[in-house]
């Protein structure tokens, strides 16, 4: 029994390097970029839920930014790789969308 206990808290602990990138991106994207802001805005006032036709269909920034985020997550060995995976996906998710922005 305890062989299977230590495979479930590596799972676990998989799980919590996987999933907060994605959480890092929702926070840049909405509270730094503010990408859909007016979008959102004009919804709330008329108390609607966005349309799906003004969203991009796939947003390969915050794709390929959790994918960074997760790798730093898993590979380095210092601090909290959860809070690495965060930061990281943050961070990523904000340059590849400057320099998306740029062009």
């Amino acid at each position: 029994m305890a062989g299977i206990l230590n495979h479930f808290v590596d799972f676990l602990s998989m799980l919590g390097v996987i999933f907060p990138p994605i959480a890092g991106v929702m926070l840049v994207d909405y509270y730094i970029l503010k990408t859909s802001r007016k979008i959102l805005d004009e919804t709330r006032e008329k108390g609607l839920l966005p349309d799906d036709s003004s969203t991009p269909l796939i947003g390969w920034s915050a794709i390929i930014a959790c994918i960074i985020g997760t790798v730093v997550g898993v590979i380095f060995n210092f601090g909290i790789p959860s809070l690495n995976s965060i930061l990281t996906s943050g961070i990523a998710y904000w340059l590849l969308m400057k320099t998306k922005n740029n062009k």
